[in-house]
């Protein structure tokens, strides 16, 4: 009983905080978005307060768990988070991921703040149509292809996937930046004027390189992926 009055105590401000720290992304097998479903379930005091707070499941959107979970559960998390900024992880893995990931994009992508997902292929270009689109709010990007030959989703669509103006020169916000090599779009973009962290695919020559770290005064960390050499243009 002590125990009870003793949490029920807790003032609204501090339970915000405990609820917004369970959606950091500190730890890969913590599923956040079953805690806060499930922290929605304690008590009403506590319902009420999450139901409240966008920005919680805003955070929340797993592509790993709506693979597994109803339609209905994908549209109540999208409907809780309001008009919050987004954080969509996970991995397309089936037909109705890429349905449901290609319909979240063209209808959210400039609320998009994280983005960190990988797939099996590169798939249509339609799955990657938002990257030529303005992203006023996009602080992170992370794609990666996975070539999984026992996979069974296979979309693959061969050959590069042309993004001639990427995000449409609109990024202000961007920070951490990761795509394949498939992936091709102008050097001389002005997307990342406020790049900290730049992941470079084994693709790109060193003339490449060296052509887009020009455009990234502020980049504190570079990595480039391995590959059995980097190509230097003849």
């Amino acid at each position: 009983m002590q125990n009870t009055i003793g949490i029920a105590s807790l003032p609204t401000e501090l339970l915000c905080n405990v609820f917004l720290k369970n959606t950091e992304r500190d730890n890969s097998r913590h599923n956040r978005l079953v805690t806060a479903r499930h922290s929605s379930q304690v008590c009403q005091s506590w319902r009420l307060i999450l139901l409240a707070f966008p920005s919680i499941w805003g955070r929340l959107l797993d592509l790993d768990y709506f693979e597994k979970g109803k339609e209905t559960w994908r549209q109540e998390v999208i409907s809780r988070s309001g008009g919050a900024p987004l954080w969509i992880t996970g991995r397309i893995l089936s037909p109705s991921t890429s349905t449901f990931f290609i319909s979240l994009m063209s209808d959210s992508w400039e609320r998009v703040q994280h983005l960190e997902i990988g797939a099996t292929s590169r798939g249509p270009d339609e799955r990657w149509s938002f990257l030529r689109r303005a992203a006023p709010n996009l602080e992170r990007l992370s794609i990666k292809l996975f070539n999984w030959g026992t996979s069974r989703y296979d979309d693959r669509h061969d050959g590069p996937l042309a993004i001639q103006s990427l995000f449409s020169d609109v990024a202000p916000r961007l920070k951490t930046f990761r795509v394949p090599g498939c992936f091709q779009f102008e050097i001389n973009t002005p997307c990342f004027s406020n790049i900290h962290i730049f992941t470079f695919p084994p693709e790109h020559t060193l003339s490449t390189i060296f052509s887009l770290l020009k455009l990234m005064p502020r980049i504190t960390h570079l990595r480039v992926e391995a590959g059995r050499y980097v190509l230097h243009p003849d």
